[in-house]
Formats: C-alpha cells, sequence, structure tokens
C-alpha cells in the first residue's frame, strides 16, 4: 500500500532479478564469436531487419501494436509453417482467442525448452490479423541473435514461467521478410523436432 513496495513483492523481485543474473552469466561464457546458423535459407546469418522495431505491449500476452504485416502474408506464412514435417494447426493452447498454434505430431519431440506449452507440443503460434506476429520458442543464442538483428523482442516471463528463447518475432512486411520469419519458425520446428540447430566459428 501507499508508495512503498510490499515485503512479499520485493521478495519476488529479488528471485527475478536472481535468475535473470544467473541466466547471464551462463550463457556469458558461450564464444561471441559464434555465428548463429538459421539454416540453408540464410546461409550468410540472420540479416538485420530495415527500420525501427514495431512497438509491441509490455503486458501479457504480449502482441506487437504498430507496423502490422499485411493479411496476404500472414497467411503465406501460416501455409508455410503449416506444411512443415509432422506439424498440424489448431487453436493455440496459451494466446489470445484466434492465435492458430502449431502443434507437432511427432514421436520423439525434442527438450521440453523446445515448446512453448509442452503439453500440447506447440512450438509457435500466429496472431490473430490484427496483430499478425508470432511467438516462438528458441534456443538461447538464435533467440539473442534474432532479438539483436530486429526481428524480435524477448518475451516478460521467458526464463520465468516459460521456455528462456521464447521471443515475440514481428510479422512480415514484404515477401524478403516472409522468407527470413519462415526461416526464424523453421529453426524453432527443427528444435522442437530434436534437430540441434548449429554455430559455427
Amino acid at each position: 500500500m501507499g508508495h512503498g513496495i510490499a515485503r512479499g513483492a520485493l521478495a519476488v523481485l529479488a528471485d527475478w532479478l536472481a535468475e535473470r543474473v544467473a541466466f547471464l552469466a551462463r550463457e556469458s561464457s558461450n564464444p561471441a564469436s559464434e555465428l548463429v546458423c538459421w539454416g540453408n535459407d540464410l546461409p550468410a546469418g540472420l540479416p538485420d531487419r530495415v527500420g525501427p522495431r514495431p512497438e509491441a505491449s509490455t503486458t501479457v500476452p504480449r502482441q506487437q501494436l504498430t507496423d502490422h504485416a499485411p493479411v496476404e502474408l500472414q497467411e503465406k506464412l501460416f501455409a508455410r509453417v503449416a506444411a512443415l514435417p509432422s506439424v498440424y494447426s489448431r487453436p493455440s493452447a496459451i494466446s489470445v482467442p484466434g492465435a492458430r498454434g502449431f502443434m507437432l505430431d511427432a514421436p520423439q519431440p525434442g527438450p521440453t525448452e523446445a515448446f512453448l506449452v509442452p503439453q500440447a507440443r506447440e512450438f509457435a503460434h500466429l496472431h490473430p490479423e490484427s496483430d499478425g506476429s508470432l511467438h516462438v520458442a528458441l534456443p538461447v543464442r538464435w533467440a539473442a541473435d534474432a532479438i539483436e538483428r530486429g526481428w524480435a523482442v524477448a518475451h516478460p516471463l521467458a526464463g520465468i514461467r516459460l521456455t528462456p528463447g521464447m521471443v515475440l518475432v514481428h510479422g512480415p512486411r514484404d515477401e524478403a521478410e516472409l522468407d527470413v520469419v519462415t526461416a526464424i519458425v523453421t529453426t524453432s520446428h527443427a528444435w522442437a523436432a530434436g534437430l540441434s540447430p548449429r554455430t559455427s566459428g
């Protein structure tokens, strides 16, 4: 109450900060010179996204607020991801109404961290057309690369209650961006399917 911070809230904040510091300490041991490989479609690595980052909400659920993808590109993206091996779509088990989840129908999926909702095998979902962004689960190094290059922002609960590599990926504005976003989601799919993404020096 008042202008102070309650002891309970302070304890939760301290735990959150401790988890973040521990996470950064673990990641700092990874060589910064390694190139994150996004597959054959992006042999030179992830390009920088052109222009300023779209605005995104700071609350949960996190959504893209500006610079939305055209609906026709959203549908092309949906079709590409839905056509990946062993993938089927149904309403997301975690997102807002109207979000379409991408689930893996495979007997031996990847690690728990490769899924937004492990019980549903949901590794990504596409938000409704008024938004057009996606949430995907990525290995932490790949999530960091996508954020650094301007293609994504971290989820507020990533590494706390959700997988550490959960990011919001901005919807594609043109065909070239469609290819890049497809490559990002394809990497998420590969990880969920048990294939390890690669780095190279």
